[in-house]
C-alpha cells in the first residue's frame, strides 16, 4: 500500500474539513443568510480569493442579484442586477455550466460593469452554478487568488461540490420562508391574513412589537374596509370577477401604505390596515389625508361596487377597541351609502 506524501495528507484533511463544516452547515439553520453566510465564509478561508460573492437569481425578473460578498463594497453592488447572459455569471446562469477564466480580458463574456463601479481590477474568475433539480438558482464567483496563482481543475470541482450544499440550504430555506408566508398571507390577495392579525393584537401590549418609540406604544391609525353588495357583483358577474375586484380593493388599500404598515384581508369581502409609527405633530394632517385617498377609492367603479371604511386613531397598546372603533364607523357609513 502505498502512503500519502504529508502535503497530500494535509490537503485531504483540510478538503475533508471544509466539506464536513458544510455539511452541518446546512442543517443549522433555515434562515438562508445566515447558512449563505457561513458557507461562503468556510469558502474563503479554502480558497483565499481575493473576492468573492453569491448571487441569487430572482425567479420573477429573471435577473441575479448580490446576496453576499466580499472583497468589494457591498453597498455598491446590492444595487447590480444582471441579466441572464450578462458577464461571466450571468453566462454560467444562462446555461448552467462553470466556468474557470485565467485573464478576462480574452474572454468575451466578461462584463466590466462591477470593476468599473467599485474600482476592482478582475483578472481571474471561476464561477459555478448553484443547481437544485436542474433549475439555476444562483452562481458562486471566486475571483483572483491570493497568491496570484490560476484556479485549477481541482478547484473547480470542489467549488461545485460547494455549490451543491449551498443548493441544498437555498432551497430548504425558500421552502420555509415559503410555508412561513403562506401561513400568514391571503392566497387570493397576498395581504396578511387573520392569523398576522391576532399574533399582532396579542402583541400589542408591547410597544417594541410595533415600534422602539415611548412606553406608551406608537401612534397608529386604523381603517376598517368592507367592499359593498360583493353579492351582487357574485351573483351578476361570476366569482371570477368578485375575486378581481377583491384584488383590485387590496391593491388601492397597498398603495395607501408606507413600507411599515401592514395590510390585511380579515374576511371575505372585509379588510383592515394599520398605519404604524404614526408622527404625533403631523396625526391629524395624515388621518385627514388617509381618509380623502379612502374616500376618492371607494366610489363604484362597474362591477366594483364601491367599498365602506371607518378610520380611526390611538395608541398601539389600545389596538382591540381601535379596530372596534374603526369597524363601527364602517358600518355607520355603509348605512349612510
Amino acid at each position: 500500500m502505498v502512503s500519502k506524501n504529508p502535503q497530500q495528507a494535509g490537503f485531504d484533511r483540510n478538503l475533508q474539513h471544509l466539506y464536513t463544516e458544510i455539511a452541518k452547515l446546512i442543517t443549522s439553520s433555515l434562515e438562508v443568510s445566515e447558512v449563505i453566510d457561513a458557507i461562503m465564509n468556510e469558502v474563503k478561508n479554502y480558497f483565499r480569493p481575493r473576492n468573492w460573492s453569491l448571487l441569487r437569481l430572482d425567479s420573477t425578473t429573471h435577473k441575479l442579484f448580490f446576496v453576499v460578498c466580499d472583497g468589494i463594497d457591498q453597498e455598491i453592488v446590492k444595487h447590480i442586477h444582471l441579466n441572464i447572459g450578462e458577464g461571466i455569471a450571468g453566462y454560467v446562469a444562462k446555461t448552467g455550466k462553470s466556468r474557470i477564466v485565467d485573464n478576462v480580458n480574452e474572454d468575451p463574456y466578461f462584463s466590466s460593469l462591477v470593476d468599473k463601479l467599485t474600482g476592482f481590477s478582475t483578472l481571474s474568475i471561476i464561477a459555478v452554478p448553484i443547481m437544485f433539480q436542474q433549475q439555476v438558482l444562483g452562481v458562486i464567483e471566486l475571483v483572483n487568488t491570493l497568491e496570484s496563482q490560476p484556479f485549477t481543475e481541482s478547484d473547480l470541482k470542489i467549488l461545485e461540490t460547494i455549490a451543491d450544499f449551498a443548493a441544498i440550504a437555498l432551497t430548504n430555506a425558500m421552502r420555509y420562508e415559503y410555508m412561513s408566508s403562506i401561513a400568514i398571507s391571503d392566497p387570493l390577495t397576498g395581504l396578511y391574513n387573520r392569523a398576522r392579525l391576532d399574533k399582532l393584537i396579542a402583541t400589542s401590549s408591547k410597544p417594541a412589537s410595533l415600534t422602539n418609540k415611548d412606553s406608551e406604544g406608537a401612534r397608529l391609525i386604523v381603517a376598517c374596509v368592507d367592499v359593498n353588495n360583493m353579492k351582487y357583483v357574485n351573483d351578476n358577474y361570476g366569482h371570477r370577477v368578485g375575486d378581481d375586484v377583491l384584488i383590485k380593493t387590496a391593491r388601492l388599500l397597498q398603495s395607501c401604505c408606507n413600507e411599515k404598515d401592514l395590510a390585511f384581508r380579515t374576511g371575505g369581502d372585509e379588510f383592515l390596515v394599520v398605519f404604524v409609527d404614526v408622527d404625533k405633530e403631523a396625526e391629524a394632517a395624515r388621518l385627514n389625508y388617509l381618509h380623502d385617498q379612502l374616500e376618492v377609492y371607494s366610489k363604484p367603479v362597474e362591477p366594483s361596487q364601491g367599498f365602506s371604511f371607518g378610520i380611526v386613531s390611538g395608541r398601539s397598546r389600545e389596538i382591540v377597541s381601535l379596530i372596534a372603533n374603526a369597524d363601527n364607523e364602517m358600518y355607520k357609513n355603509k348605512k349612510g351609502r
